[in-house]
Formats: structure tokens, C-alpha cells, sequence
């Protein structure tokens, strides 16, 4: 398992949400300092998963982002954007 590396500004989590019954962590949660600049690179696929819908139509200074393995988080519907909508 690799390790995180200390980054200035950013304060790194991971965490074993039981996406996957593996014991390995699933999850990672990015959390930036205020005033920090982040960037988003989105897939223009005509195909895309709420969350990316969602966050590339985000407004204001991102506070952090989460990151997480083992399922995709489409074809989700309503209910698929409607977290994502919480989440943002």
C-alpha cells in the first residue's frame, strides 16, 4: 500500500466505506485550505455520471472533493443526482 505524501494547503483522508468488502481502503477525501486554487478537468462523453454533471457546473471556490473506488456512480437517476447536488 503506497503512502500519502504531505501536501501543503490540502488535508488528505481515506477510509474504508465498505463500497467493497475487501478491507482495503475505498474512499479519500480532499479538503483545501481557503483561498487554495484547484483546477477540474471533466470527460465531455455524451454519457456523463451526475456527480461529474454536478461538479462541473459547481459554482464558487471548491472546498475539497472525494474521491472513491469500486463502483461508478452512474446510471444512478434521480437519486443519483440528488447527492450529488448535496455533495457540491
Amino acid at each position: 500500500m503506497g503512502v500519502l505524501e504531505e501536501v501543503p494547503g490540502i488535508t488528505i483522508g481515506t477510509a474504508d466505506a465498505r463500497i467493497r468488502d475487501n478491507g482495503r481502503d475505498d474512499i479519500a477525501v480532499f479538503a483545501f485550505d481557503p483561498g487554495a486554487t484547484v483546477g477540474g478537468v471533466y470527460t465531455r462523453n455524451n454519457y456523463r455520471a451526475a456527480p461529474v454533471e454536478i461538479a462541473s457546473a459547481c459554482p464558487g471556490p471548491a472546498r475539497g472533493f472525494i474521491v472513491n473506488s469500486g463502483n461508478a456512480n452512474a446510471a444512478t437517476g434521480e437519486r443519483g443526482v440528488n447527492n450529488a447536488i448535496q455533495t457540491c
